[in-house]
């Protein structure tokens, strides 16, 4: 259930979201690339904050990102191909590379040096080093990223209208994408734990991989702007949410 929201709700509720505040079509095409990409990884933070199923959220996480290499090409093939070319295979071929090539690395090397470190205390110091030095390079080099990605367009976004497309757009597909996640799932009757988690789930979006995707595949810095946007204000609802519920009872 919460696989098929994500792949339906997000994608169709982008389409509608360019077809309704931009004119723009490298714009819209990053608002649709950004509702077809796979949940993002904030997500199973917020979940465990909001107190919803974080197994669950791990899970979707987990199977909407190995899913993305077939589903992100098809849907942005499918709502995107009037705005801009969208190649398939180069968009499915660049999904490989830039996600599930660094994640399958990541597991393979977290396996070994664990595994070695049970034998050597050298490789033991040398996994509680990256274990505690990888997640602050990681929030580095994103935050970079998106200030280039930003620079690279900043000749376009001083056009007052492209802002306001952009900001207006990012917040009510972000708002939609949490609330019919919600009552998505409260329609086939899930808990309210449940509930909470696939919204977030499907609120939250790897939009860093859209950014990136809308460079490689569309080559345009313009298409990446809402991917950059989006990182920042779904961290700032899922945050407020997940206070939100946090002191909510789960149980109704």
């Amino acid at each position: 259930i919460g696989i098929c929201l994500q792949y339906l709700v997000m994608p169709f509720v982008g389409k509608f979201v360019a077809m309704v505040f931009t004119s723009n079509a490298e714009v819209a095409a990053g608002i649709v690339i950004t509702g077809s990409s796979p949940g993002g990884v904030a997500s199973n933070v917020i979940a465990y904050l909001a107190n919803g199923n974080v197994a669950l959220s791990v899970t979707m996480t987990a199977f909407s990102t190995l899913f993305a290499p077939i589903m992100t090409p098809t849907m942005t093939k499918l709502l995107a191909g009037a705005y801009v070319p969208v190649d398939f295979w180069k968009m499915m071929y660049s999904i490989i590379q830039m996600v599930i090539i660094p994640i399958g690395s990541g597991l393979i090397m977290h396996t070994v040096l664990e595994r070695l470190g049970k034998r050597k205390r050298i490789f033991a110091r040398m996994y509680d080093i990256i274990m505690i030095a990888l997640p602050r390079l990681s929030m580095f080099v994103i935050a970079f990223a998106c200030a280039i990605l930003t620079a690279n367009a900043r000749g376009q976004l001083l056009i007052g209208t492209i802002v306001l497309s952009v900001l207006v757009s990012v917040i009510v597909h972000n708002l939609l994408g949490l609330l019919l996640g919600y009552w998505g799932a409260r329609l086939f009757r899930l808990g309210e734990r449940e509930c909470r988690t696939i919204a977030i789930e499907v609120g939250l979006q790897n939009s860093g991989m859209a950014a990136g995707l809308a460079l490689s595949v569309f080559k345009s810095e313009l298409a990446s702007i809402p991917g950059v946007v989006y990182s920042s204000w779904h961290n700032i609802t899922g945050a407020l949410l997940a206070s939100w519920w946090r002191n909510k009872p789960t149980d109704r």
